[in-house]
């Protein structure tokens, strides 16, 4: 295995190299880089390199409005968010997307390209949807679907039927103390129900279930 990159203080574009953060769900290192706005973001060692980022998806963003002229138009408006939640570690939905390795294809990190691939079916009141959650954005695993739709797709609204209780992946996660993402990575790697929902669980929570069962 080649060595990991070093590249604290390297500058690309509009972007310095502050620190290795952490590794993405495909085991490729992540880096904290400082944008020339101060904004700070997440982006893939090998993509800093590869030249497929210079700025924050904020910062691209607005240079890239200079050229189009459809800022704040509904379709730019899904792709900047898109950009947001898997670049900006400030985001609110970034833990979901880009903290877990949910990457936008280099092809879509250009607006136009993204509006020449999808903005034939967009309908103002659609959503952005990956077909396979775990995937990224990209041509193939994105579709427009209804809000309505979405939501109830969500990996996190998964029911699990546990201790004769019946809750979504997001109510356990928020009974016994553990990361609904965690949960749902471990039942996806194949962890028994019980395995999943008890390690690291809260353990008055455990007892007080246990205790429910036995009376």
């Amino acid at each position: 295995m080649p060595p990991a990159l070093e590249l604290t203080g390297r500058t690309f574009g509009r972007l310095v190299a502050v620190e290795r953060s952490h590794k993405d769900a495909t085991g490729a290192w992540m880096w904290l880089c400082r944008c020339g706005c101060a904004r700070y973001v997440h982006v893939r060692g090998a993509t800093l390199t590869a030249g497929r980022a210079s700025a924050c998806s904020s910062c691209a963003a607005s240079m890239r409005a200079r050229t189009h002229g459809e800022t704040g138009s509904p379709l730019y408006q899904r792709w900047r968010a898109m950009l947001d939640r898997c670049e900006n570690s400030h985001h609110r939905a970034w833990r979901d997307y880009g903290g877990r390795g949910i990457a936008v294809c280099p092809r879509w990190r250009s607006y136009e390209l993204f509006a020449a691939d999808m903005g034939s079916t967009f309908r103002p009141d659609l959503e952005l949807d990956r077909i396979d959650t775990d995937g990224d954005y990209e041509p193939r695993n994105c579709r427009w679907i209804s809000h309505a739709a979405q939501q109830s797709n969500k990996r996190n609204n998964h029911v699990i039927e546990w201790r004769g209780h019946v809750k979504t992946v997001t109510q356990w996660g928020s009974t016994l103390g553990i990361p609904s993402n965690t949960l749902v990575h471990r039942l996806r790697r194949g962890w028994s129900v019980d395995r999943a929902l008890t390690t690291g669980a809260s353990r008055d929570v455990l007892l007080e279930l246990a205790n429910e069962a036995a009376s």
